[in-house]
C-alpha cells in the first residue's frame, strides 16, 4: 500500500458515491413532485400524526440515500485502489494527495454526523408521532353527540393537531410531546406549563391565540357565535394542576374529561354542525 494509491482510490470512490447520493436525491425530488397529492386527494382526511408519519417517512428515505452511498463507496474504493494503475497517481503532487485525503476525512465525518442526527431526529420523531396517535385513539372514543374529530386541521400558518366538533362545542386539542422521566408530574401556572422537578416549561399563549385565530376564521365562514375551547393533550404525564378556566389540560387518559368542560350557551343546532363538519372536512382535505 502506499498514500498516492490510497488517496486516488478514495477520491475516486468519494467522487462516485457523491453522484450516486445526488442522482438519488433529484430522483427522490421528482418522484415527490410528481405524486404530492397522491392518489384519491379529494376524498382521503389527514390521521393522527400525519404530519410527523410523513416526516418520519422523508427521514427514512434520507437516512437509505446516505448508507446507500456508503455502500458505494465501499465497494468502489477497492476496485479503484486494485484496478487501477498504481503509476496514475504517481504524478500528483504531494498537496493534491493531502488534499484528497483530507476530503475523504472530511466527508466521512459529515456523512457520520447526518447519520447520527437523523437517528436522533427519527427517535424524536417517532415518539411525537405516537403521542399524537395515542391522543387521536382517545378522541375517537368521545364520538357521541354528533362530535367528530378532524386531524391536522390547517390554521393560518400553523396546523392545529385536533380539532372535535359537535352538539356541545368545539374543542382545538394541542399534543405536548415531551418525554416523561422520574417525575412525571406536570402542571398548568398562568401562561405556563411546568414540567416537574422544575427544569422545562412552555409557553401556553401560542396555543390559545391559534384557537382564537380558528373562531374568527369559523365564525366569518359560518356566520354562528362560536366558541373554539383550548386543550393541551401531554400524554405520559400526569396533571396536577390545572391553572384557570381558559384551558383544560390533560394526558391521554383522561380525555374523558372534555365531555364535562362544556357551557348550555355554546351549544349548536344539528344543521349548524353539519355545515361546521362539512366546513372542516373542505378544510383538512389533502386537495
Amino acid at each position: 500500500m502506499n498514500f498516492e494509491a490510497i488517496s486516488g482510490a478514495a477520491a475516486v470512490a468519494v467522487a462516485g458515491s457523491f453522484v450516486f447520493a445526488l442522482i438519488a436525491r433529484s430522483g427522490l425530488a421528482l418522484s415527490r413532485s410528481r405524486t404530492a397529492a397522491g392518489r384519491f386527494a379529494a376524498s382521503i382526511m389527514p390521521e393522527a400524526a400525519q404530519r410527523f408519519r410523513d416526516q418520519l417517512e422523508v427521514l427514512r428515505r434520507k437516512q437509505w440515500i446516505l448508507l446507500a452511498a456508503a455502500g458505494v463507496f465501499a465497494i468502489l474504493f477497492p476496485f479503484a485502489y486494485v484496478l487501477a494503475p498504481a503509476a496514475r497517481f504517481h504524478g500528483l503532487a504531494v498537496w493534491q494527495l493531502v488534499l484528497a485525503a483530507a476530503c475523504l476525512v472530511s466527508a466521512g465525518g459529515l456523512a457520520g454526523t447526518r447519520l447520527v442526527r437523523g437517528l436522533l431526529a427519527k427517535r424524536r420523531l417517532e415518539f411525537v408521532r405516537d403521542a399524537n396517535i395515542a391522543v387521536g385513539q382517545g378522541l375517537h372514543k368521545l364520538t357521541g353527540n354528533l362530535n367528530r374529530v378532524f386531524h391536522e386541521v390547517p390554521c393560518g400558518a400553523g396546523v392545529i393537531d385536533s380539532v372535535m366538533a359537535g352538539l356541545h362545542g368545539i374543542y382545538a386539542i394541542y399534543v405536548i410531546a415531551h418525554r416523561p422521566g422520574r417525575h412525571n408530574r406536570v402542571r398548568a401556572q398562568g401562561e405556563q406549563l411546568l414540567f416537574a422537578p422544575g427544569r422545562h416549561r412552555i409557553g401556553l399563549t401560542p396555543y390559545a391565540e391559534q384557537s382564537n385565530l380558528l373562531e374568527r376564521q369559523l365564525k366569518k365562514a359560518l356566520k354562528l357565535p362560536l366558541k373554539v375551547r383550548t386543550v393541551i393533550a401531554v400524554p405520559g404525564w400526569e396533571i396536577e394542576e390545572q391553572s384557570g378556566d381558559n384551558r383544560l389540560v390533560v394526558n391521554e387518559r383522561s380525555l374523558t374529561m372534555l365531555r364535562g368542560w362544556k357551557d348550555s350557551d355554546e351549544y349548536l343546532m344539528n344543521e349548524d354542525v353539519e355545515r361546521l363538519h362539512a366546513l372542516l372536512t373542505e378544510r383538512c382535505m389533502r386537495g
